[in-house]
């Protein structure tokens, strides 16, 4: 999760600098993960794109 809310925001902050401002105060462990999601303990997987 933290993997993905750090790409969130880096995408956030090239695209729309007043969502970002909004977004970045949320602590991580305040986001919520849509119910069609669920979080997987661990490292990211190799599959993932990891810039």
């Amino acid at each position: 999760m933290a993997y993905e809310w750090a790409h969130l925001l880096k995408k956030l902050y090239q695209r729309d600098i007043e969502r970002w401002n909004q977004l970045q105060l949320i602590p991580l462990q305040e986001v919520q993960v849509y119910p069609l999601f669920y979080v997987v303990p661990g490292p990211v997987e190799r599959r993932e794109k990891v810039m």
